[in-house]
């Protein structure tokens, strides 16, 4: 037993390189986030290992699976079989355009030590607020994608967060304090996906210190307007229709008074609180109608805006330096970036100028938590003292020619 938890799983000389591949889906559920990186191994470090982003692409989900994704999401009822049968078509459709792309990149698969995949989030939830426990399902068949694919394949990063004492939310956290930790200033790794999520990094904070959460509404509300406005329309193109309307401050000040802001960090939500329908409640129960469209996008755009910089000046001493670093689809939306601007009144940068990825962080983060799942003793996420691997690993029946190990 000390085997496992005193050593890394595999060992590998310092220097060599290896690939990985990490996959994931956000609640945007517009198709597989994909990356190739390639690991060097730091002695010095061993959880902060040299990554190259390699190859990365977003591979659109066929009508009717995406279908399929949308109608057992964020409900807390469905049909247990359609959604074991979900979680093979997903992994089958994961493979094939996994092996599709290794040719197109000309990697052969024994060149590939593991697959990280995250799969799609269907549910995420507290039990209860007072009680401790956190429900969480990302659908993703892990053993038929590692024996479709012939790769090691690790994933259920959020249940294994969880298992642990965590909320399996976010997990961006633990790759941002790895690579963007400043030693002159406070840095907040913002990213704007169908939830947004904080992590502020202080030069020093230790892994277990650092702030985290989400802080509610992203883009997943408006893009949920977005398509009741048109059919077909996935989304706010630059917030285009947000920046033609008027904020509804009434509305605004009631959404904001939901429960779950004035929760401390850490904290994790998810589209099954904060949805179009929600906000439809919220209006037939303060008998306000309904404002227009253009009227009703500004004000959830102002509500993203609003969450996010109450979360960070919060947590953010007044006066001190810092700098906010944008990721996800949110770098997109010109409206809402400029409303955080004009909010925070720190510099504004997108990833991408911080030497990251404003597409593919989070498969990024996966990755590399499938890298350090294998290669590493754990990370310590709660305390200095413990430990802790996320993942569980599927190993395919053929591990003949095992490339990567």
């Amino acid at each position: 037993m000390s085997f496992f938890f005193n050593k890394p799983l595999y060992q590998a000389k310092s220097g060599t390189g290896i690939l990985g591949i990490g996959i994931q889906s956000g609640t945007s559920q517009d198709g597989l986030d994909m990356v190739l990186c390639r690991f060097e191994f730091s002695p010095v470090e061993p959880v902060r290992p040299v990554i190259k982003l390699l190859e990365g692409t977003t591979i659109p989900f066929p009508e009717k699976l995406q279908k399929k994704l949308k109608l057992h999401s964020f409900e807390k009822k469905a049909d247990l079989e359609e959604v074991l049968i979900l979680g093979q078509n997903l992994a089958a459709f994961t493979a094939e355009s996994l092996l599709d792309k290794l040719s197109e990149w000309y990697i052969a698969r024994e060149e590939v030590c593991f697959i990280a995949s995250h799969g799609q989030t269907l549910y995420h939830n507290r039990v209860s607020i007072p009680h401790p426990m956190v429900c969480t399902y990302q659908s993703t068949d892990s053993d038929l994608l590692s024996e479709l694919t012939g790769m090691a394949v690790v994933s259920d990063f959020r249940a294994r967060h969880i298992a642990a004492g965590g909320e399996g939310a976010p997990l961006a956290p633990l790759f941002d304090h790895a690579y963007f930790r400043d030693d002159s200033k406070t840095r907040v790794l913002l990213n704007i996906g169908g939830i947004a999520n904080i992590t502020i990094v202080q030069p020093e904070h230790e892994l277990h210190e650092i702030v985290y959460g989400d802080t509610g509404p992203g883009n997943k509300i408006m893009d949920q307007l977005a398509s009741e406005i048109k059919d077909g329309m996935k989304y706010d193109e630059g917030g285009k229709i947000a920046a033609s309307g008027k904020v509804d401050e009434h509305l605004l000040e009631i959404l904001a008074d939901n429960p779950y802001f004035k929760r401390p960090f850490p904290k994790s939500t998810g589209p099954e609180l904060f949805n179009l329908n929600w906000v439809m409640r919220v209006l037939t129960k303060a008998g306000l109608d309904q404002p227009s469209s253009k009227d009703l996008m500004a004000t959830l755009a102002a509500l993203s805006a609003k969450t996010i910089s109450d979360c960070i000046r919060k947590h953010v001493p007044s006066g001190e330096k810092a700098d906010i670093i944008v990721s996800g689809g949110g770098v997109r939306n010109h409206h809402l970036i400029n409303l955080l601007k004009k909010e925070l009144r720190y510099p504004v940068y997108n990833i991408d100028e911080k030497g990251g990825s404003a597409d593919h962080k989070e498969a990024q983060l996966f990755a590399y938590l499938g890298f350090c799942t294998l290669f590493t003793t754990g990370l310590p996420i709660f305390a200095p003292d413990k430990l802790i691997r996320l993942g569980k690993i599927s190993l395919p029946s053929d591990i003949s020619k095992p490339a990567a190990f």
